[in-house]
């Protein structure tokens, strides 16, 4: 797709990465959220471990895919949090413990716990924690390490300048065919779902006018009365 170095680049400045994947080609294209969790849980299982921990966003900027974090996680069996806000790891324990945000007519904070490797699906207001010096230490360094690697992306990737980009050592594209999926299941033609159009959101009008009603005048109240009657009715 178009642009994708500069994604992967971001990709790698903002979340620390020391490998790229990237998952594409035409059969994968206009896939909806079931196709696309396919193929990315089949990407996660042909990598040579299994991670310890899985992130997913809530979802894109320009579509309602909140259910591709959990879908993936379905194909992967793996136990599940969402709407995580915040997150604490104990390796030698083997288990995660996070606090997830329940929406509700008075919002809740969840803590729960589980076992290692696990899948994440974050929430907007996800906040990154590091509660001992220690560990603030060693992300400063890691996001100082990481924006060099950004800022020299190709010749990091590569470990030779005169490399092309799919031959770059850190970096691996995968099509369909590499992932040893049927066609059929992946892309459109994989998708039980379609957006066949997009209507714009009607925009209230910049200018109202109203109507001044003097609530001890009686004819002023019986005439309002007559008015909003239709709208109570349903009409």
């Amino acid at each position: 797709p178009p642009g994708y170095m500069e994604v992967l680049q971001e990709g790698m400045r903002d979340v620390y990465a020391d490998d790229l994947y990237l998952l594409s080609d035409r059969e994968m294209g206009a896939a909806d959220t079931w196709a696309t969790a396919m193929t990315a849980a089949t990407g996660i299982d042909k990598l040579d471990e299994r991670p310890d921990l899985v992130f997913a966003g809530f979802k894109t900027a320009d579509g309602e895919t909140g259910h591709t974090g959990p879908q993936t996680e379905w194909c992967l069996d793996m136990p599940l949090i969402t709407h995580v806000i915040s997150l604490e790891v104990d390796p030698d324990e083997e288990h995660v413990r996070a606090k997830r945000l329940v929406e509700a007519e008075a919002d809740e904070i969840e803590t729960v716990k589980a076992p290692l490797p696990a899948f994440i699906v974050t929430d907007p207001e996800f906040e990154a924690s590091y509660h001992r010096a220690e560990h603030r230490l060693e992300h400063k360094d890691l996001r100082e390490t990481t924006r060099k690697r950004a800022d020299e992306f190709g010749e990091y990737l590569a470990d030779d300048s005169e490399k092309e980009a799919t031959e770059w050592d850190r970096f691996t594209m995968w099509n369909h065919a590499d992932l040893n999926l049927d066609p059929d299941y992946i892309g459109l033609d994989g998708s039980p779902t379609i957006v066949a159009g997009v209507d714009p959101i009607p925009k209230a009008p910049s200018e109202r006018e109203a109507t001044p009603v003097d609530p001890e005048d009686e004819a002023d109240m019986e005439g309002l009365i007559d008015e909003l009657a239709p709208y109570a009715a349903g009409d």
